[in-house]
């Protein structure tokens, strides 16, 4: 419960701040219109390409999903997340996530999600970036 008040308080602020100052790109912060769905200006959202399939297997029965390749205002956006603080870029990201995971994974068999946390938290990192993509894609 505590965690769905913060993304209540996060998205509340986030919009007071979209209406007094304008909303930025999550990549280059250039001014995009304050009540629009895209996060990304115009050049940016055209420089990220989106993988087809966006699943990947690894050696074991692990399933990896991934939006994007990790270049390019994509790459720009999850530094703004991880180093800077900016959670509603991490929100953003686990949105998209979920999404993949549900057209392409039958979830039916699965009972949670969970996180792998950060080996150390540094200083430069104030919070647990995995953590919060994890608690959003499980919402």
């Amino acid at each position: 419960m505590k965690y769905k008040t913060r993304i209540l308080h996060d998205k509340a602020a986030d919009t007071v701040s979209a209406v007094l100052f304008g909303r930025r790109c999550f990549a280059c912060k250039k001014l995009i219109p304050a009540f629009s769905s895209e996060r990304f200006c115009r050049d940016c959202k055209e420089s990220i390409k989106p993988f087809e399939d966006c699943l990947f297997y690894g050696n074991g029965n692990e399933i990896l999903v991934s939006s994007a390749p990790y270049f390019g205002a994509w790459r720009k956006s999850l530094i703004w997340f991880k180093f800077y603080g900016r959670r509603e870029i991490g929100y953003y990201h686990a949105e998209k996530l979920a999404e993949n995971i549900r057209k392409n994974i039958d979830i039916s068999d699965f009972d949670g999600v969970l996180c792998v946390p950060c080996k150390t938290l540094n200083k430069n990192r104030r919070y647990n970036q995995a953590e919060v993509l994890a608690r959003r894609v499980a919402l």
